[in-house]
């Protein structure tokens, strides 16, 4: 239909705002603990066989949109955005860095868009995704909806889970508020302890 094609476009150009970096910290550069370590690496395996489980192995049929989302989550300063940054380094992949106020907007209904933009530029950079202050998108549902900004904060979420579904890469959330999360999310993601 004339309207999908319409809105490809739209979110394509949109997406023109939002461009993905190389990663300015590699892995050596990230002291953390041998678990956390263990954590990340093991992480990073299971992404560096997605060709050999999803095609060799025709998991694909399966799961056609194999993706990888990690949460990393911990007190400020303990290395969760520069952990980001080694992962795409070690990957050898680009970044592409987004917060909360990269998605917001005054205007209804933009927001989703925005969403859906950011998801688009990553996977057409080929990105590895990263989301700060993460706990702004993934906080729980609001259930009783009054107000048009109510209705948006209930789209966006929503629309974040859909374009996790559809997403062809890797996700990493960061967050200093875990407990603010939406339960809808907890099976969706790996999450990666910050100590």
């Amino acid at each position: 239909p004339q309207g999908s094609s319409d809105l490809e476009e739209l979110i394509e150009k949109r997406a023109l705002q939002y461009s993905s970096q190389q990663p300015i910290y590699r892995f050596s550069h990230l002291i953390v603990p041998d678990q956390l370590q263990d954590d990340l690496l093991s992480a990073i395996d299971s992404i560096s066989v997605e060709k050999i489980i999803f095609d060799a192995w025709g998991l694909r049929d399966i799961q056609p949109n194999p993706r990888t989302t990690l949460n990393f989550y911990g007190p400020p300063g303990t290395g969760k955005t520069l952990a980001a940054h080694a992962i795409a380094s070690y990957l050898e992949k680009p970044i592409l860095l987004a917060s909360y106020a990269d998605i917001e907007s005054k205007f209804h209904g933009d927001g989703p868009k925005n969403l859906k933009a950011i998801f688009y530029a990553a996977e057409r950079d080929q990105a590895l995704l990263f989301i700060d202050e993460a706990d702004s998108l993934l906080s729980k549902r609001l259930t009783r909806v009054n107000t048009g900004s109510e209705q948006a904060i209930n789209s966006m979420r929503s629309q974040l889970l859909i374009c996790l579904e559809q997403f062809k890469g890797i996700v990493v959330f960061a967050t200093n508020l875990i407990e603010n999360y939406d339960n809808a999310f907890e099976t969706r993601v790996r999450h990666i302890y910050f100590s």
